[in-house]
């Protein structure tokens, strides 16, 4: 039976300083290096593990295997022409080999192959590619047409995740617990249903006790369904989505332990409907494991991601538009988020501006020495930085045990006080079972979240909160009542 897959190649422009440079000694020059990029596919979708091989003359051959995802790079490629040769597993035995005419100018080059049992033909052709659409360019949005109420509210957020994609799985489980193997990270975009009697601070889900087995998004917070996108689509439709909002506002969320992509990009699209984000909502999601026994698989994982997390958070300050970037972490996701922002303030330059207006990291399991020491650095990459801390985080005493000292996100035996960060204390409005989630499930958490992030207000013009003082010169706020959220029926 016969199986066609295609390759799409492009190749982007590399320009080097020196190249610019009017009157460079040729003997200086340095030939422009070009990356190479593609997918392959097949009737199932992408093909992982097929083997490629670019052969230049005068050069050693260079051999990849595409990823999970069916997609493959060469780097450093000089200008061509090249011979490509492709195999894919399974088929008994076959060599597609194509020419690459040349890497000297933008070109799209797509390779059609039809394999057959004992053997194949193949054609390599090049088109020019359309031209080129500039980065920052906003895609006209075409107009919404009115539809009938479906019973619930739809919230699109945006992805960026260096988990492993499975293709074929069902939405809920499509990014596993595993580390992806491709350098970078998937983008796209995600739907979220939040039904139209939804309590603030809930996620509503299906249960056992109402007979209820199959979520539905008139009654549930529930995926829709995801769309992958690669880089410069993903920042055109961010671009497209901010440019038809009012405040064009940005809310970054970063998942802690023992979550899954499915369960984060909920809270993404619950926290966005709570807080009346006018924008985008944007998960990044770090590969956790998933299970309560995996704690130091994550505590791994969250180190691992760190520069993927970093290189993300430069392009949503560069490339998105936003007016405002809100930027917020919970529990572990808390140290790829603090590492990150260290790793950006160190490149940054004396005086320069910061590139967040607002860093809210909730129940941080982090290091109290350690989150002080980040925080000389990090607060310098936004406008306003806080942290929310309890006394009755069952999860953060745990891992106090386990680390023998302190997190940042808990209050006893002392309250974190950091110079540029305010401490706000949230013990008296813990109301889940291990007091942790409390950034999102409290009404009194997400009503301060709302004046902190959409009216910038500093603690002392925000209701609710009272001053604590600690000594001559440290202080810190704490919620003077009980959470606000209604009991539900």
């Amino acid at each position: 039976m016969p199986l066609t897959f295609r390759i799409r190649a492009v190749r982007l422009l590399l320009i080097t300083c020196l190249g610019c440079l009017p009157g460079a000694a040729a003997a200086f020059a340095q030939p422009d290096l070009f990356p190479l990029r593609g997918e392959v596919t097949g009737w199932n979708g992408p093909i992982a593990g097929a083997t490629l091989t670019l052969e230049m003359e005068g050069l050693p051959p260079k051999t990849i295997v595409t990823d999970e995802s069916g997609l493959f790079l060469f780097e450093g490629l000089p200008a061509g022409p090249y011979r490509l040769k492709i195999v894919v597993p399974g088929i008994n035995p076959f060599e597609h080999v194509g020419v690459i005419d040349a890497l000297t100018t933008r070109e799209e080059l797509v390779v059609n192959c039809h394999l057959i049992r004992d053997g194949g033909r193949g054609t390599v052709t090049s088109r020019p590619l359309a031209e080129a659409t500039p980065s920052f360019e906003v895609l006209p949005v075409p107009p919404l047409q009115p539809r009938d109420d479906e019973g619930f509210a739809e919230v699109e957020i945006f992805y960026g995740t260096d988990r492993k994609l499975r293709s074929g799985d069902p939405v809920e489980t499509r990014f596993g617990p595993q580390r992806m193997s491709w350098p970078g990270i998937h983008l796209g975009i995600g739907r979220v249903s939040i039904p139209r009697d939804h309590r603030m601070g809930q996620i509503e889900r299906p249960s056992i006790w109402k007979l209820e087995f199959t979520p539905d998004p008139r009654e549930h917070v529930v995926l829709l369904g995801v769309e992958p996108l690669n880089k410069q689509t993903f920042y055109q439709r961010l671009r497209g989505k901010l440019g038809k909002s009012g405040e064009k506002e940005l809310m970054v969320f970063v998942h802690g332990f023992n979550v899954s992509f499915h369960d984060a990009a909920l809270r993404t699209g619950q926290l966005a409907y709570d807080l009346g984000l006018d924008g985008a909502p944007v998960l990044y999601s770090w590969p956790s494991m998933g299970s309560v026994n995996s704690y130091t698989v994550d505590e791994a994982s969250v180190e691992w991601t760190v520069p993927h997390l970093e290189g993300f958070l430069r392009d949503l300050s560069e490339r998105s538009g936003a007016r405002s970037i809100y930027l917020i972490a919970h529990s572990m996701g808390n140290r790829a988020m603090t590492r990150a922002l260290e790793r950006i303030a160190l490149k940054m330059k004396a005086g320069a501006k910061a590139p967040f207006h607002q860093i809210v990291l909730t129940a941080p399991d982090v290091d109290a020495d350690v989150f002080a020491d980040l925080a000389k650095s990090f607060r310098r990459t936004a406008e306003r930085v806080t942290l929310y801390a309890s006394s009755n985080d069952e999860a953060l005493k745990v891992s106090k045990k386990i680390h023998g000292y302190p997190r940042a996100g808990e209050t006893t035996p002392n309250v974190l006080i950091v110079p540029g960060v305010d401490t706000i204390d949230v013990s008296t409005v813990d109301t889940s079972f291990l007091g942790h989630s409390y950034f999102g499930d409290s009404c009194s958490v997400i009503a301060d979240l709302t004046t902190l992030l959409r009216k910038r207000q500093p603690p002392e013009r925000r209701t609710g909160l009272t001053k604590k003082q600690k000594a001559a010169n440290l202080s810190y706020w704490a919620f003077a009542g009980a959470d606000a959220c209604p009991t539900a029926p």
